[in-house]
C-alpha cells in the first residue's frame, strides 16, 4: 500500500572536528562583561589531554555604547581549585587589545598571543581578559547553553578575588589549540 521512498531511507550528519574549544552554541542573545578598571573575566575549560593554547575566538557584541576603542590583555590563568589561579599568559601592557565588532551576525574574531606562543596547558586552565578601562566590552552570552558556573569575574567590587557568574549561560570565548 506504501510504497518504497528512497529518497528517504538515509540519514546524513556532518560532524566537524576544529581547533578549538567552545560551550556556545554559535549565537548570542545577550551581551556581558564586568565592568570597572582593571575587572577580568576568565572562562574555565578541561582539554581531553595536554596540549597548547595559541589563543582565543571571542565574539564581540556591538552595543549602545561603542567600545571599540577600549582596552584589554588577552589572558590564560591556571586552575587553583576550581578558579582562575595564576597568569600564564598576559598580553604585554605595552601592546593591548582592543574589541573589534563585526557587523554580520555571530561572528568571532580571532586574537593570537603575541609572536606566536603557545602555552601548554595539561588540565583546567581559564581563558579571558584584564580590561584596562571601566567599561564593559560586551562578549556574546548564549542564553541557551548553561555555563555559568564556568565564568569567573573579579572587580574591584570584590576585593578581586573571584565570583561565579549570576547568568547561567555560555560567554562566547573559545581557546585555540595548536
Amino acid at each position: 500500500q506504501f510504497p518504497n521512498f528512497t529518497g528517504n531511507d538515509s540519514l546524513v550528519e556532518q560532524q566537524v572536528f576544529s581547533n578549538y574549544y567552545s560551550y556556545d552554541d554559535g549565537s548570542a542573545e545577550l551581551s556581558y562583561g564586568p565592568t570597572g578598571a582593571q575587572s577580568e573575566l576568565a572562562v574555565q575549560y578541561t582539554p581531553y589531554e595536554a596540549d597548547s593554547v595559541i589563543g582565543a575566538m571571542i565574539h564581540f557584541l556591538p552595543s549602545v555604547d561603542d567600545v571599540s576603542n577600549k582596552l584589554f590583555l588577552l589572558t590564560l590563568w591556571d586552575d587553583n581549585g576550581g578558579e582562575p589561579g595564576a597568569v600564564l599568559y598576559q598580553d604585554d601592557i605595552f601592546f593591548p587589545r582592543q574589541p573589534v565588532y563585526d557587523y554580520d551576525r555571530n561572528v568571532f574574531r580571532y586574537y593570537f598571543f603575541q609572536d606566536t606562543m603557545k602555552v601548554h596547558v595539561d588540565g583546567t586552565f581559564y581563558i579571558g581578559w584584564k580590561q584596562l578601562d571601566p567599561d564593559r566590552l560586551g562578549v556574546g552570552l548564549d542564553m541557551n547553553i548553561p555555563n555559568g558556573d564556568k565564568t569567573f569575574i573579579s572587580t574591584v567590587a570584590s576585593g578581586f578575588t573571584w565570583d561565579q557568574s549570576q547568568f547561567n549561560g555560555s560567554v562566547m570565548i573559545r581557546p585555540i589549540f595548536s
